[in-house]
């Protein structure tokens, strides 16, 4: 007699995540709320991780900088000292001019959010080491504004593989409800969708809408943080992996005191050797900051925060980057993230952001989501919006609720605070 063969595993398919990181403003609460009270609602979102000024390593910053530190912040950055590599220096030329600056609402309290991205990053990176036995690493990050929006419903059906079973299995159920939705996603961007990678594990990095500096000046690219940048696992992995690199200074400490905190990792020399050697080239100073078993998170934080901007007078290093240009530099020159699909940047070793459903700006008014914000016009359904208000977000999200109400959790009172 033959044994007749095993039940096939019915074991259900792992729930896919998101954590969310926002970055938002003590002024601006009420966009965080709404955040917290629509995108943090979809059943796909794990947790929503919002950092404001009290999150930074200089929380009274934005009351202590005055308009002069601006100016001497400006005019430090702007000078452009022999010996620069040509990435910093192409960066520092179109950093922080002060005819831009003066004129801004409040170009003391921008100043100083600069810094708040890299605070967030360390937030939610303190958190997944100390949880790391119980919860580990979500699908996916979504680093957004305070007044961005992203259908949740929407990127899932982008990212999940097993939205709504397999593609053999359940064409007929996928097509049923795109059609029933009029979305615009599916009609103006649907065509992309075999660019984007349905496997968190591969590092893959993908920009809301990504921004191409002039080609002749500098082959580098950076994601429009408006409208978010979106880290797979395997990206995460890789920010968060401690580094070895053995050069005079490696292991001394920097100025800013952070403590180390682990996650377990395969050991990767190979990579290590690389980044090594990246981090050997100082391309924009952060050789200094660096210690033996750092990872790049807490290079970048000390990046951003070992020279604060009220001590511009003292600066030695300083910083001089636009919050998105730091994530950006990171990301493409430090391998985290998958090398691009696109051939034509094949020989670009550090392009590594990808255009999320081609959404690029290189010219005005850009391409996909670029175009989609308040000032245009933000279209119902649309996967991605910049620059909107809580109210748009409350209705957008109440009228997918109502459509897809399994899909939201049900709104508590605990919702409405943070």
């Amino acid at each position: 007699h033959h044994k007749s063969p095993p039940p096939p595993q019915t074991t259900p398919p792992p729930q896919f995540s998101v954590d969310i990181l926002s970055i938002g403003s003590l002024h601006r609460l009420p966009l965080l709320q709404a955040q917290n009270l629509t995108m943090a609602t979809h059943l796909s979102v794990r947790r929503f991780f919002h950092v404001t000024e009290d999150d930074d390593a200089d929380p009274l910053c934005h009351v202590r900088l005055t308009l002069d530190h601006v100016y001497n912040i400006s005019r430090f950055c702007r000078s452009r000292p022999r010996g620069l590599s040509r990435v910093f220096y192409t960066m520092r030329g179109y950093y922080s001019r002060w005819k831009g600056l003066k004129n801004r609402e409040n170009a003391a309290g921008w100043m100083c959010a600069q810094v708040r991205p890299l605070s967030g990053l360390w937030k939610a990176y303190k958190h997944y080491a100390k949880h790391r036995e119980t919860e580990g690493l979500p699908d996916y990050l979504l680093i957004v504004d305070d007044d961005t929006y992203f259908n949740m419903e929407l990127f899932q059906r982008t990212f999940d593989p097993n939205y709504y079973g397999s593609d053999e299995n359940n064409n007929n159920n996928k097509n049923k409800h795109n059609n029933n939705d009029n979305e615009t996603n599916g009609k103006d961007y649907g065509h992309f969708d075999n660019v984007v990678v349905k496997d968190s594990n591969i590092n893959s990095y993908y920009a809301g809408c990504l921004v191409r500096w002039p080609v002749k000046q500098l082959n580098n690219t950076f994601a429009y943080g408006g409208y978010g940048s979106i880290l797979s696992k395997g990206t995460l992995m890789n920010l968060f992996r401690p580094l070895h690199c053995d050069f005079p200074g490696a292991s001394s400490a920097p100025t800013l005191d952070i403590a180390s905190h682990t996650l377990r990792h395969p050991d990767n020399t190979a990579d290590d050797r690389a980044i090594c050697r990246r981090l050997s080239e100082n391309n924009v100073g952060e050789k200094r900051y660096f210690r033996n078993g750092w990872n790049l998170v807490q290079l970048m934080y000390a990046y951003v925060n070992s020279e604060k901007f009220v001590n511009v007078d003292e600066w030695t290093t300083g910083f001089c980057m636009h919050s998105d240009w730091v994530l950006g530099y990171f990301a493409n020159y430090y391998n985290v993230s998958r090398h691009v699909e696109e051939a034509y940047y094949k020989d670009v070793a550090h392009a590594r952001i990808e255009p999320y459903k081609g959404s690029e700006l290189y010219a005005h008014p850009g391409k996909g989501f670029c175009k989609q914000d308040k000032e245009k016009g933000c279209r119902p359904d649309s996967e991605i919006c910049h620059r909107v208000s809580q109210e748009w977000m409350m209705n957008e999200t109440e009228r997918w609720r109502v459509k897809y109400p399994t899909k939201f959790r049900n709104v508590t009172a605990n919702d409405s605070t943070l």
